[in-house]
């Protein structure tokens, strides 16, 4: 219930710029599957979202550009413009293959 109240106060006063920092941590599927419409809704709007997240998956559907961190270490991007989460859904295994090319990353969380 808490993390559902932040995130209500998040999106209260319509900000242009909304940071986000693990949005789907204790949320149910169905509630996760709301804010995955909302956040794709804010982002039609024009508005810009910095979103941090393990929760890769849902991340790559509402982003246009992505970066992995390992090791307080930037080991992947996406670069100028992300190819969209139709590329990416449903599977990670590019992506993480991508950041290992990197020799710094651990696949440890």
């Amino acid at each position: 219930m808490e993390q559902r109240l932040a995130l209500a106060r998040a999106f209260l006063h319509d900000p242009e710029l909304l940071l986000l920092d693990e949005p789907y941590t204790g949320l149910d599927p169905q509630a996760v599957a709301h804010l995955q419409d909302i956040l794709v809704r804010f982002h039609g709007r024009g508005k810009t979202i910095v979103l941090t997240t393990h929760d890769i998956a849902h991340g790559l559907e509402v982003c246009d550009r992505a970066a992995i961190l390992a090791g307080g270490r930037l080991v992947w991007h996406s670069g100028g413009s992300f190819p969209g989460p139709r590329r990416w859904r449903g599977s990670t295994s590019a992506k993480w293959r991508r950041a290992s090319e990197c020799g710094r990353f651990s696949s440890r969380t």
